[in-house]
């Protein structure tokens, strides 16, 4: 699992060592702005990161037999993601709608989701990717 938090200070760092060596030219929003701006960012993306891996470990119904009391939890987040985000998640392939998700970040607890996911991972290693 990604360590987010890490990855965001990390960044923050390099975005202060940056500043303070110049590198940040023409830069009008004010440092804690632009911290926040990036950790918003971190946090979208850790969203996307644990959709897709939802969406992986159960595209198509792949090991649907396999995940035990996780099963109902699993069924409503589905569903929760393809109404709230437009996901497309049949067929060959499947898509995320990134806006949708921006939009509606509020709508699904990713900390439950994040839980799920490690939880799946536990249970079917063979599908990490």
């Amino acid at each position: 699992m990604v360590n987010w938090k890490s990855k965001y200070l990390e960044m923050k760092l390099k975005y202060i060592n940056a500043k303070h060596k110049g590198g940040m030219v023409n830069n009008t929003l004010p440092l804690e702005e632009d911290i926040e701006r990036i950790y918003q960012k971190v946090i979208f993306e850790n969203h996307v990161h644990l959709i897709n891996d939802f969406v992986e470990l159960t595209y198509n119904g792949h090991n649907d037999d396999n995940w035990g009391e996780l099963t109902e939890t699993i069924k409503e987040i589905s569903q929760k993601i393809r109404s709230w985000y437009n996901a497309r998640l049949d067929g060959p392939g499947y898509s995320l709608n990134r806006s949708k998700i921006k939009e509606n970040s509020d709508k699904l607890d990713f900390n439950l989701l994040e839980d799920v996911v490690e939880q799946m991972n536990n249970i079917a290693p063979e599908v990490r990717h």
